[in-house]
Order: structure tokens, then sequence, then C-alpha cells
């Protein structure tokens, strides 16, 4: 993929972090860079998922909309990442933007590190990774047992092509149980 690395973007070269990049290997290629960048946004935690009792990174919430590792004429490596928001008025943003940014910058073999919001806001829970999911799926149901006494579906919850996993729909009911009256 490739990235969008315009001038108005947050950005950082690497060594403009306050702290010292790690050391450096003989060769990274950009396949391994990928690799090692995938696992440093995985390591920063989405708040909300912690606070549903699983916590993610932002890889397996679905978070990363894009991610681009290029190689530079000199041998060095720029890294492009966009993160998307699991709802617009998520004050996130900048946290992890912030986070990854500083985070990649460090990463041996990067020469330029951009990180951008995806404005589109197109985050939906089908994006979640299929493992995480099912962590998340069997975190909930441990808080309804432990909090409201309810146990556990008997119908297992179905997953999506994407991972996503559902719970089974109630049965419709019969007659509406509320009524708004107007007068």
């Amino acid at each position: 993929m490739t990235a969008d690395l315009n001038a108005d973007s947050s950005s950082v070269p690497v060594g403009g972090d306050a702290r010292p990049p790690l050391p450096a290997t003989e060769h990274i290629t950009a396949e391994l860079l990928e690799v090692k960048v995938r696992d440093v946004l995985n390591q920063i935690v989405d708040p909300c998922s912690a606070a549903a009792g699983a916590p993610a990174g932002l890889i397996d919430m679905g978070l990363i909309s894009r991610l681009s590792v290029q190689p530079c004429a000199d041998g060095q490596l720029v890294i492009a990442v966009q993160i998307r928001l699991t709802e617009p008025t998520c004050l996130m943003g900048y946290a992890f933007t912030a986070t990854a940014r500083e985070s990649l910058a460090r990463l041996p073999g990067a020469a330029h590190v951009t990180v951008d919001l995806d404005t589109a806001m197109s985050w939906n829970p089908d994006q979640i990774i299929a493992n995480y999911a099912r962590r998340l799926n069997n975190a909930r149901a441990r808080k309804n047992i432990a909090l409201l006494g309810i146990p556990s579906p008997t119908t297992p919850a179905r997953s999506t092509q994407l991972g996503a996993v559902h719970a089974p729909r109630p049965p419709a009911c019969a007659e509406p149980t509320d009524t708004l009256k107007t007068r």
C-alpha cells in the first residue's frame, strides 16, 4: 500500500524524539520492519477495550486503516500509518498518533515516520481481528455472569467473514412493551 506523505501531516524523523533510537541492525528489509511496526502498533492499547475487560492494541482493534513501509534512495525506510477511531467523538486520536509516531521513530531502519488520523471514520466492529473478537465476547460473557447473573448464551456466537462476532438476536416480541403516548 502507498501512504500519503503530505507535508502538513504529523511526522517525525528518526532522532527527532527526545529518546534515542533503538540500536541499528546490519540490514533491515521493508518486510521485516513492517512486522516490527505491527508489533509496536499492537502494543498501543485502546482504553475502551481495557475497560471492556479485554485490552487490545490498535492492530487487534482494526484501527489501522493504512500501513506502508517504503525504501528511500539511501536505503533507509519510510513508515506511514493512518489510524481510524471507533467513533468521531473518540478523544484518543491525538494520544494514539503521538504514541505511535514516537514509538515507531525509534525503530532501527526507519528514516521518517508519518502518522495521521483517518478522518473518514469508517471503522466498524467487523474490522476487529477474529482472535480478539472471541476474547472480547468471553470477557463480556464473564462480566454478564458476574454483574448481572446472566448466563452465557446457549447458542454460540456466529462469526462474519471479517472476524467480528455478533451475539444471537433476541426473539421478536409479539407486542411492544412500551408505547409513547402523546397528547
